[in-house]
């Protein structure tokens, strides 16, 4: 491996991974055709830039192609500037995993405002993105509402137990992922290009007020810091 990877002579600010059906002699080519003028194994390496947190509100529209009235469809994110490598990444992995099962009871079972709701937070090097994707039938703005409505109520109280009996799931949901050669894959390459993988984040040993505290300082307030995409059927 290491004599192919010397083969490949790219630039010393350059990683290259390769995954699938690859003939060697087609790599060492494209990297001569490409990067053949540069110095091999001579220059910095180039860190991407952290993106900044998410501190103004932005809302757009469109159309969802595979929804059909009266369907439509929310999507609201932001970025919290914690990057997968920061301190607080787990503290807000294991919320992300909280908000997800809250939405779901909240929205669907006891409501019926939403088909399947859908939250989470997404790091890597350079940012930490959380995310919420529902589809419903209510009016997109009242649901939005609502969705804040519970953020605020995060904001207050997590209660311990409940916490608890999350933490089965998620367990059982890790294991999965661990048994899946796809997941192994995706987490090898991560360790290698952000230094961390989602799987080594210990979001077991977060504690209620640790993601009280976490949802007090970056969940965003209704119509604050973050962009809110609403999507109606055709």
């Amino acid at each position: 491996m290491e004599r192919y990877a010397d083969m490949i002579r790219l630039p010393a600010n350059m990683d290259l991974f390769l995954v699938g059906n690859v003939e060697p002699h087609q790599i060492c080519d494209l990297a001569n055709e490409h990067f053949g003028k540069c110095p091999y194994a001579s220059g910095p390496m180039l860190n991407v830039p952290r993106v900044e947190r998410t501190r103004t509100h932005t809302r757009m529209s469109g159309i969802a192609s595979n929804l059909s009235r009266p369907m439509g469809e929310i999507r609201i994110a932001w970025n919290t500037g914690v990057a997968i490598g920061d301190p607080d990444a787990n503290v807000l992995l294991a919320l992300g995993e909280y908000l997800n099962e809250l939405l779901f009871s909240e929205l669907r079972e006891k409501h019926g405002d939403a088909y399947s709701p859908e939250a989470g937070y997404e790091p890597d090097s350079c940012s930490g993105i959380f995310s919420i994707v529902l589809t419903t039938r209510k009016p997109l703005r009242e649901v939005e509402k609502r969705i804040f409505s519970i953020l605020e109520r995060v904001k207050d109280h997590i209660d311990p137990a409940e916490l608890e009996l999350y933490r089965d799931r998620w367990e059982l949901k890790r294991l999965k992922l661990v048994e899946s050669s796809e997941s192994t894959l995706e987490a090898l390459v991560a360790r290698l290009v952000e230094g961390c993988a989602l799987e080594d984040l210990a979001i077991e040993r977060v504690s209620a007020d640790e993601m009280v505290a976490a949802a007090r300082k970056y969940f965003p307030t209704y119509k604050g810091g973050y962009v809110c995409v609403n999507l109606r059927g055709i």
